[in-house]
């Protein structure tokens, strides 16, 4: 009875350490998402303050204002390039990936295993 209690008692800890690890894993990913966001409804005087702070005192949206109406800052260009990066990136490598899938599946070699765990875990 005793060991079953210890046992209950050490899987509640683990599952309190784990939760908490994970709740600091989503933190650390999340916080510079939410501070970019922060920042861009901040004036320039409190960006560049030197006392930092986690939430805008008087939020603006000047900064989108100047990003979509100034003829300087060519925005959807820069939008249009980043989606043709992304674009040709997407089919070259389903092209690699489709024809070294074909050579894996048709060719019986030893060394596909690896090959295939190379994959997997890169």
């Amino acid at each position: 009875m005793k060991d079953v209690k210890l046992t209950v008692r050490r899987s509640a800890i683990i599952r309190l350490a784990l939760t908490f690890s994970a709740f600091i894993i989503v933190f650390v990913f999340l916080f510079p998402i939410y501070h970019m966001i922060s920042t861009s409804f901040k004036t320039h005087a409190e960006i560049f303050s030197t006392d930092p702070s986690f939430f805008p005192r008087a939020p603006t949206i000047d900064a989108y204002r100047v990003l979509f109406s100034r003829a300087q800052i060519p925005f959807f260009f820069y939008i249009r390039n980043s989606f043709v990066i992304a674009c040709s990136t997407m089919i070259i490598s389903t092209t690699l990936a489709t024809l070294s899938a074909y050579g894996l599946a048709r060719f019986r070699l030893k060394i596909n295993r690896y090959v295939l765990f190379a994959y997997l875990f890169s």
